[in-house]
């Protein structure tokens, strides 16, 4: 029996029998680690409440062996995110992450950006500070933690100066030129898959800057309204084919970031 102890924020819990919780915890050390907290539905003494969404834990835990699950043997509170629930655009926009991370981190992978990320966003969120253009280029931050960073100063493809060109190809991870849209696009005729489209210079402009702005100056970088709604897709696809379907939560939020009021 090995026995062990990590921190980690909650992505996810889901009741197991009567009275088990089974628990994702996105952890520096193992990505997103899957516990079971044994009675963790009834236990005051060893949770105590303490087992709540995007809650940041410490906890000790034990497993037979590595291939198997873990179990929590205790949790200690390390901080909580009440505000993301005072609206549905916040929690939309936290679950929404949440799954995304859960489901293209492999479990015992190592994730300590991707949780130092997650945790400064829900700290945002939180404080009810994040715009709806921060929260776009969260997305896109979040993209390029995953490892898919689009390319967008030159042909993804062929990798030859772009002459103008706003094709651009989620397939390619960027943006492309005109000859290679077209050969993609002959390509991919009658295959299915998402076919090269138009992306305007200002949204791929506004992207490519938040890559080399500093992350504490990027509240600064504005879309349009048109903008932000072409860029935000434009994540969705690129997100779409990073995990081969779409999100859960993107209905679920789309709905409330198109009616609220933000700006």
């Amino acid at each position: 029996m090995f026995h062990g102890s990590a921190e980690g924020l909650i992505l996810k819990i889901v009741t197991y029998g009567e009275a088990d919780l089974l628990v994702w915890v996105l952890t520096p050390e193992f990505g997103p680690l899957r516990v079971l907290a044994r009675k963790g539905l009834r236990s005051v003494k060893r949770f105590g409440g303490r087992i709540f969404l995007f809650n940041r834990l410490e906890f000790d835990y034990s497993r037979r062996r590595d291939d198997e699950i873990a179990f929590i043997e205790s949790a200690r509170l390390v901080e909580i995110f009440p505000g993301v629930f005072t609206d549905e655009v916040r929690f939309g926009r936290a679950a929404l992450f949440a799954e995304v991370l859960l489901a293209a981190w492999g479990e015992g992978d190592p994730a300590p950006e991707a949780c130092g990320f997650y945790l400064e966003f829900l700290r945002k969120l939180e404080r009810g500070v994040q715009s709806a253009d921060r929260f776009v280029l969260d997305a896109f931050r979040l993209l390029e933690i995953l490892g898919h960073r689009p390319v967008l100063d030159r042909c993804a493809s062929c990798e030859k100066p772009l002459d103008g060109s706003k094709m651009y190809s989620v397939n390619e991870g960027g943006a492309v030129c005109e000859n290679c849209a077209k050969d993609e696009k002959i390509k991919m005729t009658g295959r299915g898959g998402t076919l090269p489209f138009a992306v305007t210079a200002a949204v791929r402009k506004t992207v490519e800057k938040s890559y080399n702005t500093d992350p504490g100056h990027l509240d600064r970088l504005k879309f349009s309204a048109k903008a932000r709604v072409e860029a935000f897709d434009l994540w969705i696809e690129h997100i779409k084919a990073l995990l081969g379907r779409t999100p859960k939560c993107i209905r679920y939020l789309s709905e409330f970031e198109r009616t609220s009021k933000r700006k």
